[in-house]
């Protein structure tokens, strides 16, 4: 039985799920700290969900259409990279958006 989902696109969504998760971490660690320091700051959970989507979504759109566009020879811009990688990024980021909405 041959794979559902070939190979590329899943190299692109765990790729996608790491840098999500990478960016998550960090911003929640920087939020907790900052609380835990009693600095004031706009920093919340929900904009920690958010900046790991951004920041996936800026790194999906550079790595096809700048990077592979400036590699032609050995890459190639193809879009369902991108929505794979994005993909990966909102399988990480939707759990936690649904519990910074418990917090």
């Amino acid at each position: 039985m041959p794979p559902l989902l070939p190979q590329d696109k899943a190299n692109h969504g765990v790729y996608g799920a790491l840098i999500a998760a990478v960016v998550l971490l960090l911003s929640v660690l920087t939020l907790l700290t900052l609380r835990k320091l009693g600095v004031p700051t706009l920093l919340s959970p929900h904009l920690c969900v958010m900046l790991s989507v951004a920041v996936s979504i800026l790194f999906a759109w550079w790595k096809e259409w700048v990077y592979d566009a400036a590699h032609a020879d050995v890459h190639t811009v193809d879009v369902r990279d991108f929505w794979a990688t994005v993909a990966g990024a909102l399988l990480v980021n939707l759990p936690a958006f649904l519990l910074a909405c418990l917090v």
